[in-house]
């Protein structure tokens, strides 16, 4: 997600949960939202959002602030955040459970993959490794290729057929740096890396994490892309810093780089299912993203 995004989502520790207190935490929902309330005022923040955790239950939610700069529709606890690059996460985990199968290695390299591309990617690029894609060591851009990063935004085609498109552009030219030499954050990577996944299993990638991670996790909320309809203010918006000025956005990455940040979700822990009983109780899409 770009670094301009105003939009906080936060994941916290057990601080004052399921009856156990501390001495400097919440101990109510109305104080853990002013609390809240503090933070997004200080950082200038469109709105933040908390879940408490304690041994794989939720025991404690708050929402503060608005959907949209501008619009005063207040956000919830149950509203739809994106939360881009955190899609990075789940890729890997991913690739973690091909490994896992004996289907991909840590060692693997592009071209064991894509062969058909040997003598069209950059020499360079050739012996990458799936570990080295994972911890942006690869080489890879931090910023694409300005024709093929135009073209992404035309999305034509399949998904998959945009990645690999995208990829092979990105591939064609030389790396920003000798692959395993410097760390270079890269969504570029990542799609890289989700064209290898879709080309190991004959599945795209928006399959592979809907049926591998979301609904065995029973992520119900999560999906694809900006929340909300366009034009409404039914689900938070992204934001973006222009100067002094804030500017709400509905624009998120394009198909190509989805692997890297692409994804929505409501603010509660991967682990759990349903809320603790003490209470009832994300985009400006831009290379760097």
């Amino acid at each position: 997600m770009n670094n301009g995004i105003l939009l906080g989502i936060m994941l916290l520790p057990a601080l004052t949960v399921c009856g156990i207190a501390a001495s400097a935490a919440p101990s109510t929902p109305a104080d853990l939202a002013q609390a809240l309330e503090v933070i997004r005022k200080k950082h200038d923040l469109p709105s933040l959002a908390v879940v408490v955790v304690k041994d794989g239950r939720i025991c404690d939610r708050a929402a503060v602030g608005v959907r949209k700069s501008g619009d005063p529709t207040p956000v919830t606890t149950n509203d739809v955040f994106h939360i881009g690059s955190c899609t990075k996460s789940m890729t890997a985990t991913l690739a973690a459970l091909l490994i896992e199968e004996g289907k991909l290695r840590w060692d693997t390299t592009i071209t064991d993959v894509f062969p058909e591309l040997k003598g069209r990617m950059d020499k360079q690029y050739e012996t990458v490794t799936v570990e080295q894609l994972l911890t942006h060591r690869g080489g890879v851009p931090g910023a694409p290729p300005a024709a093929a990063w135009k073209r992404a935004w035309e999305q034509q085609g399949t998904p998959i057929r945009q990645r690999r498109e995208f990829i092979e552009a990105v591939l064609s030219q030389p790396p920003e740096a000798a692959p395993g030499t410097k760390m270079i954050y890269s969504n570029q990577g990542y799609a890289i890396l989700g064209a290898m996944l879709e080309k190991l299993t004959g599945t795209p990638w928006e399959t592979l994490i809907t049926e591998r991670l979301f609904k065995p996790l029973h992520m119900d909320s999560a999906g694809f892309g900006p929340p909300g309809t366009t034009g409404a203010v039914d689900e938070p918006w992204g934001h973006t810093r222009r100067l002094t000025i804030t500017v709400p956005s509905q624009e998120d990455n394009p198909p190509a780089i989805a692997p890297a940040g692409h994804r929505t979700r409501r603010p509660r822990p991967l682990f759990a299912r349903r809320p603790c009983p003490l209470y009832n109780f994300p985009h400006a899409a831009q290379p760097g993203g």
